[in-house]
């Protein structure tokens, strides 16, 4: 036993060099599910499925039933947001099917703490762009106070508040109250219906954001999308 201790330096190196050898940790927390109904499909950030190696970013290309996806980028934090904004955003999804159907999407993240705004409130915002063929896009958006992963789209013990199914290329905003900064969780669904033959391609963000009153209006329309362009900026800058 004391020869043991007398080399504790030399167990705590190695130790080390073991821990820094491991490879980055799943991000289990942030998560997309896709399912037709019968099929279901989960992905955790940096696990099985997920082709991005970096943590709060998801590419999944996948089939589903009838339907084929691929998702050029899913993004949570740290990618996006900062210390008062909340950003959960789904890119470039590209869906087509032969048979038709109705596809949903989730994306799911937990955890989020964001200070309080005036009366402990928040503003959930909620935005869809898209184009389809053949059938139609529909998109909402969910902040879970209980930090439920899913919540909102899934039962929850809330409170959950929701922007309510908004139409393709709408923009819904809508005051939360009882806020108290987190943590909490942020859910979004795409729900996309085609027709034999159909294709849809779509981008929708979801964010919580507690700024002065007299910013809301630009924090809302302009960090999320600041936000994705500077860090797609950093990723093709490491590209070159």
């Amino acid at each position: 036993m004391l020869r043991l201790f007398r080399n504790w330096p030399l167990l705590a190196i190695l130790t080390g060099i073991v821990v820094l050898a491991e490879p980055p940790p799943a991000k289990a927390d942030f998560q997309i599910r896709i399912s037709d109904g019968t099929t279901t499909q989960v992905f955790t950030d940096n696990n099985a499925g997920d082709l991005n190696g970096q943590i709060g970013a998801m590419n999944i290309v996948t089939s589903v039933g009838n339907f084929n996806v691929v998702m050029a980028l899913g993004v949570s934090k740290p990618v996006v947001g900062n210390s008062s904004l909340a950003v959960i955003d789904l890119s470039s999804l590209s869906v087509s099917t032969v048979g038709g159907g109705t596809l949903r999407i989730d994306i799911t993240d937990t955890s989020f703490t964001i200070p309080p705004g005036a009366n402990q409130t928040a503003f959930l915002s909620s935005q869809i762009t898209g184009n389809v063929f053949g059938g139609s896009i529909g998109y909402q958006s969910w902040v879970d106070y209980s930090n439920t992963a899913f919540g909102g789209a899934d039962s929850s013990p809330g409170p959950v508040f929701s922007t309510g199914l908004q139409a393709n290329n709408t923009t819904a905003n809508m005051l939360v109250s009882g806020f108290n900064g987190g943590p909490f969780s942020l859910t979004s669904e795409t729900v996309i219906s085609l027709g034999g033959g159909g294709f849809a391609s779509a981008d929708g963000t979801t964010s919580l954001v507690t700024p002065a009153p007299s910013t809301l209006g630009a924090a809302l329309i302009a960090l999320p999308i600041l936000g994705l362009v500077g860090w797609q900026r950093r990723r093709n800058a490491k590209a070159a």
